[in-house]
């Protein structure tokens, strides 16, 4: 699995902002989840496709005012060609795609 570390950075920003507007921000979650989830899909190299349908999201409350979004890819390979090997360079797919997807986030979530 491969932890967004943005999305961490994204939620502890948005859970300073009180009760209320967290519980909006909770109820759209699936929504954020799903706009990193596709910016990850965009720079996800593919020949058959199976590592890119496999690129998925959760997201867990920790606390009262803290929700980790994680994003990680379901192909078995998948952490090979996020950090590479001896034999191939790395594809940073899903730090670059959490990246990309900050300023999205950040503009939909201004929107609620």
């Amino acid at each position: 699995m491969t932890l967004s570390k943005n999305s961490r950075v994204i939620a502890a920003r948005l859970s300073l902002h009180g009760v209320k507007r967290f519980a909006k921000i909770e109820a759209a979650m699936p929504m954020i989840g799903a706009i990193v989830q596709g910016e990850i899909r965009t720079l996800t190299p593919f020949i058959t496709g199976t590592l890119r349908r496999g690129v998925s999201f959760r997201f867990y409350k920790q606390g009262p005012f803290s929700i980790l979004l994680e994003t990680y890819g379901t192909a078995y390979y998948t952490v090979f060609v996020e950090f590479g090997t001896h034999k191939m360079a790395p594809r940073r797919m899903f730090s670059k795609g959490s990246a990309n997807a900050q300023v999205k986030i950040e503009s939909y979530v201004r929107m609620i």
